[in-house]
């Protein structure tokens, strides 16, 4: 999935031998998904989407219509904080860091002149999309990940796994029988190293996706700045140390993780207890420490770390 690592753990039964057909079933499955959905491949259906900015609308297939829908959704429910035309910004902030100068006031707000959902013309019963300004840009990142994970676990299923995890990169998915032992999820340190784990939570049938900006940012003047930015300012933002989701699926526990980062600790929090099925923790910045909050229906955290 580019240069995103993927994990896959199969419980075989009785014929391990099956694995490596598994394997080679899952991978087919990702590079199908990634040759429709990355902003990479200038062959995709969202490159293509992206290139007709301005003109004519694109019918862009069912997957990237059930991807993008679904960030509306989340932009929707998150009163903005998550926006899928943030292309231009993404673009402008990549743009900064490799010249090494911040954005001026007059470059973001030309970016954020072609920021903005609402805009975007969806139109399921047709199956097309369009893109009204020249120089919008679908940045499907925030959920197509999650998307391309629950496929993947779609397809084990289908070949007649009944446990196993697909991880792509702290977006994954579990799935086990009802009474089995359930998987262990880390929650990432978002001050230490990759293996570094503030606590962990059970999980046997769903999904779970943490966002932060601690592995991906840009340096400018001895500076570090996230790659996660909010559409409605244009900057980066650092509120929430991290957001740890738990949801059915993993494409919403994705999105919504990126949502509640960008959306705070009081009103991510409002957000999480108003929706059904979906648990969160946020590790916060709290002075010159940190603190914690955990929703009301999280299954029990074991913390592993001081400060978690």
């Amino acid at each position: 999935m580019g240069d995103v690592p993927v994990e896959i753990r199969v419980d075989t039964g009785n014929d391990p031998g099956a694995f490596p057909g598994h394997l080679r079933a899952v991978a087919e499955e990702i590079e199908r998904l990634e040759g429709l959905l990355s902003r990479f491949r200038p062959e995709s259906q969202v490159s293509r989407l992206n290139r007709a900015a301005g003109g004519a609308a694109v019918a862009p297939g069912p997957e990237v219509l059930t991807v993008l829908e679904t960030g509306l959704w989340l932009h929707r429910t998150t009163g903005g904080a998550f926006d899928v035309t943030v292309g231009p910004l993404v673009a402008l902030w990549r743009d900064a860091g490799l010249r090494g100068f911040l954005p001026s006031g007059e470059e973001t707000a030309r970016a954020l002149a072609l920021v903005g959902s609402d805009s975007l013309e969806f139109d399921r019963r047709s199956g097309t999309v369009r893109l009204p300004r020249a120089g919008m840009a679908i940045d499907l990142d925030g959920v197509s990940k999650g998307y391309i994970v629950d496929r993947a676990v779609e397809v084990l299923r289908a070949r007649g796994v009944r446990r196993g995890l697909v991880n792509a990169g702290g977006d994954l998915r579990a799935f086990a029988p009802a009474g089995s032992d359930p998987f262990r999820i880390g929650i990432r340190d978002p001050a230490g190293g990759a293996e570094a784990i503030l606590g962990e939570v059970p999980l046997r049938d769903g999904a779970a996706a943490t966002s932060g900006n601690y592995e991906r940012f840009v340096e400018i003047g001895g500076r570090r700045y996230g790659h996660i930015l909010d559409p409605r300012t244009g900057l980066p933002v650092d509120r929430v140390l991290s957001a740890t989701v738990l949801a059915p699926e993993a494409m919403r526990a994705g999105g919504l993780a990126t949502g509640l980062f960008l959306l705070g600790r009081e009103a991510g929090g409002d957000l999480v207890e108003s929706l059904p099925g979906v648990e969160a923790v946020l590790i916060y910045r709290e002075g010159q420490d940190r603190g914690r909050w955990v929703s009301s229906g999280m299954p029990r955290v074991e913390w592993l770390a001081e400060g978690g």
